[in-house]
């Protein structure tokens, strides 16, 4: 009996999925001039795009990283134990290499969209998950204004956007990207948004679910304990504890112990820490494999 094609599309989707372990790879932009498109947030009321900081752990300069996780700061603008951890074991080393180490793993900002790559290698009618730097998207965010401006022109609308030319050139910390807008743009095909990824799920389910991997390998190099840390909270020092929402509550001293042949005093109860984290941040279920080589190659470069 032979398999539907329904199923076989569907067996095929699962192989590719399985074959890259789960993750959705994004792309970059790749040397020359790539003509893409930008798709807008199938939410209107929701941006198109999302901020990411990752921090890459490593234990040697120019190593492979241990742990890839994301940074609450960056991200969700939130405070991160990953940054607190870093600032703690800079602060207690006075060795120029593991200042450097440690700096390297210091959050790299980028920006996620979706978007359609119309010509090059990458070229294709299915949207992908595009990684620009935050100077490209500033560039491309300064031109939708200024369309914007005329008459309120949705650049990234499926038949009256435009489509965008971006250039790469250089190398290493010499890279530089330029943004025009294309002399002719094409309408999206039909089909396109439904295949578009949510990124805030993406971001939380790909990129935070190694912040405990993270601390361990950080304490590990830089032997600096991570002292109270839990998934939604931090500890900035003594008796200070900075929940997920920016609060800062302290807790009371414990009372002097009394003289001998005195009556016990009472405890005196201690301020309880704000458990509710944002909606984003939450510690994603979804377990990435170990080996890292799948997330190098998607965030190459």
């Amino acid at each position: 009996m032979a398999m539907s094609p329904a199923l076989l599309e569907r067996m095929k989707a699962a192989k590719q999925k399985h074959q890259r372990g789960g993750y959705t790879p994004t792309k970059k932009i790749k040397e020359g001039k790539t003509k893409v498109r930008i798709l807008p947030n199938p939410n209107p009321e929701k941006p198109f795009w999302h901020d990411l900081g990752l921090h890459w752990v490593k234990a040697e300069k120019d190593g492979k990283p241990l742990a890839v996780t994301g940074c609450h700061d960056h991200t969700y603008e939130t405070p991160c134990p990953v940054c607190v951890a870093l600032d703690r074991a800079l602060t207690a080393t006075s060795d120029d290499d593991q200042v450097a180490v440690l700096k390297e793993c210091k959050a790299r900002k980028e920006v996620l969209v979706n978007a359609l790559i119309r010509d090059g290698a990458d070229a294709s009618d299915d949207p992908v998950v595009l990684s620009l730097t935050s100077t490209t998207f500033s560039a491309i965010a300064s031109m939708m204004e200024e369309y914007a401006d005329e008459d309120g022109f949705d650049s990234t609308d499926l038949e009256n956007g435009i489509d965008l030319v971006i250039e790469r050139t250089g190398k290493g910390l010499d890279t530089k990207y330029t943004v025009m807008a294309s002399r002719k743009s094409t309408p999206v095909p039909k089909g396109v948004m439904d295949k578009v990824v949510d990124l805030g799920e993406l971001v939380k389910n790909e990129f935070f679910n190694k912040e405990t991997k993270a601390l361990n390998a950080i304490q590990e190099m830089s032997g600096v304990p991570v002292v109270g840390y839990a998934s939604k909270t931090m500890l900035t020092g003594p008796g200070k504890i900075v929940d997920a929402e920016g609060d800062i509550e302290v807790d009371e001293p414990a009372p002097a112990p009394a003289p001998k042949g005195a009556g016990t005093p009472k405890a005196t109860p201690k301020a309880t820490p704000k458990a509710t984290p944002p909606e984003d941040t939450d510690d994603a279920p979804f377990d990435m494999d170990d080996d890292m080589a799948d997330i190098l190659a998607a965030l190459d470069d």
